[in-house]
């Protein structure tokens, strides 16, 4: 999902890609959490998702900033 956002020239898609993407992983680590450690579905999303969901945005605002500007510079370089 985020490989083929990134290829686009929208912003918006690449945005909705990583979030989309990141989603997907919370939901896929949720059901592993739940299954390893026998607990409800809600339960792990509580102790296993809900501490990160912040810092993970944020990180992934900041990683989108910094790919667009690095991909400028080796577009220019090239």
């Amino acid at each position: 999902i985020i490989g083929r956002a990134s290829r686009s020239s929208n912003k918006v898609i690449l945005w909705i890609g990583v979030y989309l993407g990141l989603i997907i992983d919370y939901i896929m680590g949720a059901f592993q959490l739940s299954l390893v450690t026998h607990i409800s579905f809600r339960e792990a999303i509580v102790l296993g998702v809900y501490p990160f969901v912040a810092k993970d945005f944020i990180l992934a605002a900041v990683a989108i900033r910094l790919a667009s500007q690095i991909k400028v510079v080796l577009r220019k370089a090239i």
